[in-house]
């Protein structure tokens, strides 16, 4: 389980360069595919390996909405992969 799987917002709205990197990365994906960043990114949690069950502590109605819609949404594998090197800063070798 991963509770608060979103950092309560942290890497929507954090200034330290990883979260910048993310921001960047989930900005240019939601686009891409006409969607929203929160979206994605648990669209990319649910998509890890460890299929891990988020735990959203949210009663807004669009945070919702956006939620259900990743349990739909496909990501490709490259796109996955594109956001866990976002999220650490190296490459994947």
């Amino acid at each position: 389980m991963v509770w608060s799987p979103l950092a309560g917002g942290g890497r929507f709205h954090g200034e330290d360069e990883r979260s910048r990197r993310v921001r960047l990365a989930l900005h240019g994906i939601a686009a891409e595919m006409n969607t929203t960043p929160d979206t994605i990114a648990l669209a990319w949690l649910l998509h890890h390996p460890v299929q891990p069950v988020p735990v959203l502590g949210t009663g807004n109605r669009e945070h919702i909405l956006n939620a259900v819609r990743a349990c739909t949404r496909n990501m490709p594998r490259e796109t996955w992969f594109g956001l866990l090197v976002a999220s650490q800063g190296i490459e994947v070798p």
